[in-house]
């Protein structure tokens, strides 16, 4: 996210400060926008790590019902109790949710640099 906020063009943050624009309307206004591929990167990314995080959360945490009790865990736990035909729900039911998640993401990615195509086509007219 450090890199899509530094590609911003510098000249259009202080144009925006020129105009008069307020620190956070330009940061709205202007880098939000300018960065929106990168910070979509970012959330994808943190999401794809911590949506399986296992091992850290069972060795720092164990597992505290209702505290530390995430989806991969329940998983390990049915199939310790050798319940797997709950565990083979509960994983469909993470994977389910996880390509939605990622789908919706790419999506919205994906309109995000085709707008700036577009943008760019437009100024090149």
């Amino acid at each position: 996210m450090a890199a899509a906020f530094g590609s911003v063009d510098r000249k259009l943050i202080e144009a925006s400060w020129m105009l008069g624009v307020s620190n956070p309307r330009t940061f709205f206004r202007v880098i939000v926008p300018q960065s929106w591929a990168g910070l979509i990167t970012g959330f994808v990314l943190s999401f794809a790590h911590t949506i399986g995080e296992f091992g850290v959360v069972l060795m720092v945490g164990g597992n505290i019902p209702g505290v530390t009790r995430t989806l991969s865990i329940d998983i390990y736990d049915q199939v310790q109790g050798l319940n797997y035909s709950s565990a083979a729900v509960t994983s469909a039911a993470l994977l389910v949710v996880s390509f939605l998640i990622l789908s919706v993401v790419y999506g919205l990615n994906r309109k995000v640099w085709f707008f700036a195509a577009d943008r760019r086509n437009r100024q090149e007219v």
